[in-house]
């Protein structure tokens, strides 16, 4: 466990020679205040036999306590990527003789069955994008589209804004503007890349159900579209 990203210490390398015996070794950073996951293989300077993940944790606080206040005074503080505030949850367990572990990320005001956000946005062709932030998603998710018909497409893993978080953005900062001066409601933090952040394009005229989001795990996370 660290502060800074694993990715973005210079000695990273000394570490990885230290870790590389271990095959099951895996570290937790914090620092940028986004959610996101690594993993480092040869390519990256690690020698281990399988690559190595690193998590960097999403922080209780969120966007520094940014953004509007809610009735009992602790602001939305969304993070930037788009992923709420909250806490990670890493549960160890022996199965059959093996250790193995599992990762997930809470969100603070959701129940621990929510973890992810969709936004459909109309295009100027009349087309549909599907935005789906997949909170503790990364590389080895695949997260799908549930159409009308009952079939299932696959969506694309992206490093974009998440326009959720945009949107919530913009009327955060109206709501500001016309409140009466408060020093509590702090502007909500600028967009950062979201780095579990999928899309697919859909004709306008077709019908999304569902999401589907499998994790590293194989386990499944589903949210109903409206």
């Amino acid at each position: 466990m660290m502060h800074i990203p694993l990715g973005e210490i210079s000695n990273r390398e000394s570490l990885f020679r230290l870790l590389e015996p271990f095959e099951k070794s895996f570290s937790i950073s914090g620092h940028t205040h986004t959610l996101f996951q690594d993993e480092f293989q040869q390519e990256d300077g690690w020698k281990g036999k399988k690559p190595h993940l690193h998590i960097v944790n999403g922080a209780t606080c969120g966007s520094w306590w940014t953004g509007k206040p809610a009735d009992n005074g602790v602001p939305f503080t969304t993070m930037r990527d788009g992923a709420p505030n909250g806490w990670s949850e890493i549960r160890f367990f022996a199965d059959q003789g093996e250790q193995t572990w599992e990762y997930d990320y809470i969100g603070a005001g959701h129940t621990k069955g929510e973890s992810m956000t969709a936004t459909i946005l109309p295009q100027e062709d009349g087309s549909q994008l599907f935005n789906v932030n997949f909170w503790a998603g990364g590389k080895r998710s695949l997260v799908e589209l549930q159409l009308w018909d009952q079939s299932w497409i696959q969506m694309k893993k992206v490093v974009k804004l998440d326009p959720h978080f945009v949107q919530i953005r913009a009327q955060d900062d109206a709501e500001r503007d016309k409140a009466e001066h408060d020093k509590k409601w702090r502007r909500l933090s600028k967009a950062a890349p979201s780095r579990h952040l999928w899309q697919c394009r859909l004709p306008k005229e077709v019908k999304a159900l569902q999401v589907r989001a499998t994790d590293r795990y194989g386990r499944t996370h589903f949210l109903d579209l409206p």
